[in-house]
């Protein structure tokens, strides 16, 4: 677990990094969301590749490493990068090589632990990765007010190295224990949208009582189905937003120093959020922190839009990204991602668990693919202020649609 701390200082960063040195190379908005567009679509075909090896040859500490390899020739081969198309294609390569350690370090946390620490030990796994992203921001605004872009990403590849050789103290196991609960553990659900849920089907032999649990099926379906559709929107102006956002504070004419401390604080809110809610979450209700988390983040996103249309540039500017950001993709994001993953978790039932979290991932993972791709033109042609207000309202549109899904979900109970 020791070992996310180097990795995540290594890793983190790198998406903003990506935006910010394809405009110093002269790109535009559109290019970096072509690169983080190309990046997710990566990531769909790497996850079955690296799980399918991973299922066959049961070598986590090998493909960990592999994982810190491509890392740190990704960021070699970033720092020697001279135009966007070679940093587009690094990218890509790097959103391949990192997918290598997902799988592993799961199932590493569910082959050392007995299953009732399970929980603690995904929250721990979490834990020492959280503190690595918030020191990576923190490590690279501190950079980078003394050195260029090109010298951050050189000076991240040794955390890399280190993050190798903490691998030495990680143990093969012999025989796989439950291998195939990762598909059936909430907490792996939480980091790679897997998880596991008895849910109580009543019994009955009459006929009655068999049409009543149909009818709740049915029901409970178009639940299902419904959540799918708000979960689709959330993600596209998730997309969005974040695919257009670091271009936009550099278009604002925020040093790189600048854009890395707004971002470390959010994160640093996040953090101190997820920690919170592992205490609190039993005594907070799912729905209406939803709505509040939602709408919080979604009215965020059109007060930056307003910042970018009143503001350029200055003490302003910077003071109001920083404390609306922190609330938005801050203490926002760790609520509504904890309470729609736990909405889902209870939604899938006991059958087709595998089919339906495949289809949820698939949805999140096509909504962010398409959001990032259309922030760029948006951004681009229109401006930033738009792209974030359209962000914005589609947020808060997903209120409608959860509180819709929740009366459905209420229909069937009775």
């Amino acid at each position: 677990m020791r070992l996310m701390v180097p990795y995540q200082i290594a890793y983190n960063p790198i998406s903003a990094i990506v935006a910010l040195y394809i405009l110093k190379l002269h790109g535009s908005v559109i290019d970096v969301a072509y690169a983080i567009t190309f990046a997710y679509l990566v990531v769909i075909p790497a996850s079955v590749f690296w799980g399918e090896l991973v299922e066959r040859y049961h070598r986590r500490r090998l493909f960990i490493n592999l994982s810190f390899v491509g890392l740190a020739l990704s960021l070699l081969g970033l720092y020697f990068s001279t135009t966007v198309l070679e940093v587009i294609l690094v990218y890509g390569l790097l959103s391949f090589a990192i997918m290598a350690n997902a799988t592993p370090l799961n199932l590493l946390v569910m082959e050392t632990e007995p299953k009732s620490k399970w929980a603690s030990g995904f929250s721990r796994l979490q834990m020492f990765s959280s503190i690595g992203c918030v020191v990576s921001l923190i490590f690279a605004a501190m950079l980078t007010y003394f050195v260029s872009l090109r010298l951050l990403i050189l000076a991240l590849v040794p955390f890399t190295i280190v993050a190798g050789l903490l691998t030495v103290s990680i143990a093969e196991s012999k025989r796989l224990k439950a291998r195939h609960n990762l598909l059936s553990t909430f907490h792996a659900f939480r980091s790679r949208f897997l998880s596991h849920h008895i849910y109580f089907h009543p019994g009955g032999g009459s006929l009655g009582k068999r049409l009543s649990v149909a009818g709740r099926e049915l029901v409970k379906r178009g639940y299902f189905q419904t959540l799918l559709v708000a979960i689709f929107v959330l993600y596209l102006a998730t997309g969005l937003f974040n695919a257009s956002y670091t271009a936009g504070l550099k278009g604002g004419g925020l040093s790189n120093f600048e854009i890395f401390t707004i971002f470390a604080i959010a994160y640093a809110a996040a953090t101190a959020a997820f920690l919170s809610l592992e205490v609190f979450m039993a005594k907070i209700t799912r729905m209406r922190t939803l709505i509040d988390a939602l709408l919080t983040r979604g009215f965020g996103y059109i007060l930056i839009a307003l910042v970018f249309l009143i503001f350029a540039g200055g003490v302003a500017f910077i003071g109001a990204n920083t404390l609306i950001y922190m609330f938005t993709s801050g203490i926002a994001y760790a609520l509504f991602y904890t309470t729609t993953n736990t909405l889902v978790f209870s939604a899938v039932g006991n059958s087709n668990k595998s089919h339906k979290l495949g289809i949820y991932s698939g949805v999140m993972g096509l909504g962010t693919l398409i959001g990032s791709l259309l922030s760029g033109y948006t951004s681009f042609f229109v401006g930033y202020w738009f792209t974030f207000a359209v962000a914005g309202g589609l947020t808060v549109f997903t209120v409608y649609l959860f509180l819709r899904a929740s009366k459905i979900k209420t229909r069937g109970m009775k």
